[in-house]
């Protein structure tokens, strides 16, 4: 049986065509996942502690199989003496933290071209007096509503629901506290938008690899001398490594390079996968005040309709061509 014809762009984006097919595809594959846009997600996650003052979402079937395991191991250890599991410390029995499943919030949206900040270098600059080291530097974006082209209309209505989903989702972790006492991952100024963002280094607990230091080496950021001077101190200090955004051209897709993270990714519609985290720390010396916070990490995107394109820069000649000649009316 001969296989169907791809499905032909009928819809368009700026200037670029708009894949139905892919976006239908997309679409299919979104409603089986945790997708923002309906109303039952709330229902099916669930907020877990994973180490002081930090929460994030875990299926409920996963925390009440982790919960069961705890108090089986809970059981086991109140009915031995701590002298019989000195003598057979090997048969001590260990909480199964990969019970918990991470839930993985989706939703579809327009990266927006104001608050971009997923170049590279994050143009970071060594003043900076809120990110003091590179090696800190989170890449960030501001997420607004898909257009409502025709292919993408479902998802740009679906918006309500993703910005009503998010904020009961943090509603629920940070019960105990007026909204206004927390910091979300929500803007309704000038228009709703979701803060999206991608820890670039991690620091290691043991020696980088070579392979890492290359990749740390190669970073992009040429043009940005106070960033290549971090990096190189970085790399000598051979105990981080590069962390890539894990964002792809479309769905099964390959991954885009840093060199293109601003041509691919700025005004795009993309698929996302997020990681959403809840921060409660207590006062200290040095900052008096609680702190109560939402991150929302990138785990994955995926480009659904490429931004349009800019138009080419106009060149300039070295030598004067003259003064511009008038066309000739055709006879």
């Amino acid at each position: 049986m001969a296989s169907s014809p791809p499905s032909s762009p009928s819809s368009s984006f700026g200037a670029l065509p708009v894949d139905e097919g892919l976006i239908t595809d997309a679409r299919k594959d979104i409603l089986a996942s945790w997708y923002l846009g309906v109303s039952k997600v709330l229902d099916e996650a669930v907020w877990r502690e994973v180490r002081p003052g930090e929460k994030k979402l875990f299926t409920p079937e996963s925390v009440e199989a982790a919960d069961k395991e705890a108090e089986r191991v809970a059981l086991i250890e109140s009915s031995q003496s701590r002298r019989d599991l000195g003598k057979h410390p090997a048969s001590q029995p260990k909480i199964n933290e990969g019970l918990l499943v991470p839930v993985y919030l989706t939703f579809v949206a327009k990266i927006s071209a104001d608050d971009f900040w997923l170049m590279p270098d994050a143009n970071w600059r060594a003043t900076n007096t809120v990110v003091t080291q590179f090696s800190k530097v989170k890449l960030n974006c501001k997420l607004v509503r898909p257009p409502a082209v025709q292919a993408l209309s479902s998802f740009a209505n679906d918006w309500v629901d993703v910005w009503y989903n998010l904020q009961k989702f943090t509603a629920m972790a940070a019960a105990d506290q007026p909204p206004h006492a927390r910091k979300t991952v929500l803007s309704d100024v000038p228009e709703d938008s979701i803060k999206l963002r991608h820890c670039l280094f991690e620091e290691l607990e043991r020696e980088a690899t070579a392979e890492e230091l290359t990749a740390l080496e190669n970073w992009p950021v040429k043009s940005n001398s106070e960033a290549t001077a971090a990096l190189k101190e970085m790399k000598n200090n051979n105990k981080f490594r590069v962390v890539p955004i894990p964002v792809y051209d479309k769905p099964g897709g390959k991954r885009i390079p840093p060199s293109r993270y601003v041509s691919d990714l700025k005004g795009a519609v993309v698929e996302v996968n997020m990681v959403l985290t809840y921060w409660d720390i207590p006062p200290s010396k040095r900052k008096p005040r609680r702190i109560q916070a939402f991150t929302a990490d990138i785990h994955r995107m995926a480009v659904l309709v490429p931004p349009p394109k800019r138009p080419n820069k106009r060149i300039i000649s070295e030598v004067d061509p003259g003064s511009p000649k008038k066309p000739r009316r055709a006879h």
